[in-house]
């Protein structure tokens, strides 16, 4: 059976999509795979690091070398050198076989190498992992040829028994053995498996494999990363891949964008705004947890606008009153007039947790030149019986008008005495400065 499979390239500029469905080149052609059996390419693909070694092998045979050598830390470094070289020798001797990832059944292998391959084409499959361990532990020369064959097959299962169980028994079979795959191809950091992650993800819908062959390819090309990111992370990218209709792709693929540029980063707007101002709630409280405080004010402020309509509209759910209480405690900077009459009327109509975050946001996280109800904001830290709710506005009172804190919290009350001593500084610095 010939596995159709095929590789995208790296970038996203260079694929041709239209509503989520992909046109690619052919594997072997995307990838200008060599075949194992060129000796001329695999000439050329190690002759730099045997040249290398060579001449390490001369410095050690040289005789005048040895009479100037010294026992110690200088031998050692040679020593780690050398086996340096031989390592890139070594790992620069895997050449994907093009013939065994075209069609998995032409793998020659011995008998019981052979054994364990079939059974990861098989609808039963329990022992994933040592069939993994076994065939790399036994076909190092090939493995990652093997295992990319394995990762990018579509097919059928190698077995008659079909439909055992249901197809749906087979699919997810396959999803598990390619996770798998995947797992162990972590370890490789191989250039060439930037491609093959690529062709994976311009094809695969299921969440958790596509996460997976994402990270893979942070892994290995942390700028093709990015753009690859990018398309799963905004279902309104221009050539969106298809795993990104899952909002379990979508969140890490966004949460990895942030963690690698930064919430302010250009290349993160796009898919950012989309996760805060469009998508549903738990989405949207996943974005907002993603970004620090002081981060993207503009958008922070859309969303407490926004959110503070429905609530006064009584449309606001439970997780549209987490996301207010998560922008309002993140939002710093110079704040507009209707952003801070929003935060005003939710500290003096909003419950706890709103009153609390928007408090909290006018007291520490914005500053503004617009005029605000301080009447409104003591009458409600004075006859609230909430007490988180009373100490937070007269936090704030005692910032904008120290002198309404008496009448609100009474003369014996500690926060009387913190407004008189900063009206007593107030009056002691116009007086040094005569203002």
């Amino acid at each position: 059976m010939s596995q159709e499979s095929s590789l995208g390239v790296r970038h996203a500029t260079c694929d041709v999509e239209t509503h989520g469905d992909t046109r690619l080149v052919p594997f072997t052609q995307q990838m200008n795979i060599r075949n194992v059996s060129s000796s001329s390419d695999r000439t050329s693909h190690v002759a730099p690091s045997l040249r290398l070694l060579a001449s390490f092998w001369g410095r050690l045979r040289s005789p005048s070398w040895r009479a100037r050598r010294a026992i110690g830390k200088r031998q050692v470094g040679w020593l780690l050198g050398l086996l340096c070289c031989l390592a890139q020798v070594l790992s620069a001797a895997e050449i994907l076989d093009r013939k065994i990832i075209e069609d998995p059944r032409q793998a020659d292998m011995d008998s019981a190498s052979a054994f364990r391959w079939e059974r990861l084409f098989a609808v039963e499959q329990r022992w994933i992992g040592r069939d993994l361990a076994f065939i790399e532990t036994h076909q190092p020369e090939r493995v990652l040829s093997l295992f990319v064959a394995r990762l990018l097959y579509r097919g059928n299962p190698w077995t008659r028994r079909l439909f055992v169980g249901g197809g749906d028994r087979w699919r997810s079979t396959d999803n598990d053995v390619r996770q798998a795959v995947l797992r162990v191809l972590r370890y490789h950091r191989e250039a060439v498996l930037g491609d093959v992650y690529c062709a994976f993800l311009a094809q695969e819908t299921d969440p958790l494999l596509a996460i997976a062959a994402l990270a893979n390819l942070h892994l290995v090309d942390p700028a093709a990363a990015t753009s690859w990111a990018l398309r799963l992370a905004d279902p309104r990218h221009p050539i969106r891949l298809p795993a990104c209709q899952s909002f379990a792709v979508r969140a890490p693929a966004l949460a990895l964008l942030v963690e690698t540029h930064g919430a302010d980063a250009a290349v993160v707007r796009a898919p950012l705004a989309w996760a805060m101002l469009n998508a549903d709630g738990v989405e949207r409280n996943h974005a907002l947890r993603l970004v620090p405080r002081g981060g993207v004010p503009d958008l922070l402020g859309e969303v407490i606008l926004r959110l503070t309509k429905d609530f006064f509209a009584g449309v606001l759910d439970e997780n549209g009153r987490f996301s207010l209480v998560l922008a309002a405690t993140r939002i710093t900077g110079v704040a507009d007039k209707k952003l801070v009459d929003a935060l005003g009327t939710l500290a003096v109509k909003g419950d706890r947790a709103l009153a609390a975050a928007a408090t909290t946001a006018l007291t520490s996280g914005i500053t503004w030149d617009v005029a605000i109800a301080i009447n409104d904001l003591a009458e409600r830290a004075g006859g609230d019986p909430d007490p988180v709710i009373r100490q937070t506005l007269m936090a704030l009172l005692v910032r904008l008008d120290p002198s309404a804190v008496p009448q609100a919290a009474g003369p014996a009350s500690p926060w009387s005495l913190i407004a008189e001593h900063i009206g007593r500084l107030q009056e002691w610095d116009a007086e040094r400065t005569g203002r």
